[in-house]
């Protein structure tokens, strides 16, 4: 499996502590969550992200949803579905 790096694009990447060794999970699926913002070319680019993270990981599930507006918060229903139903979610702008 590879090396997944998360960046977070509107601050500079902190400093990140060395993992120590842990236990690993053994995750046998997982439950994706797709959190598309609404802005132009945002479904594509979560369907291409979605497309690789199948192909690499072992996806059992994705939950895909839509804002209805770019510049508001997501609404509490939105946030409560994803909480309960997936594993991790992802989040994208698009233009």
């Amino acid at each position: 499996m590879s090396k997944v790096v998360l960046l977070v694009p509107e601050a500079p990447a902190p400093e990140v502590a060395a993992v120590k060794d842990k236990p690993k999970a053994k995750i046998a699926q997982i439950r994706l969550g797709i959190l598309d913002n609404s802005k132009s070319n945002a479904d594509h680019l979560l369907r291409m992200l979605t497309e690789g993270l199948e192909a690499e990981l072992p996806i059992a599930k994705v939950v895909a949803t839509r804002k209805g507006n770019v510049s508001l918060p997501a609404p509490k229903d939105i946030i409560d579905e994803l909480a309960a139903e997936c594993d991790f979610v992802v989040s994208a702008m698009g233009d």
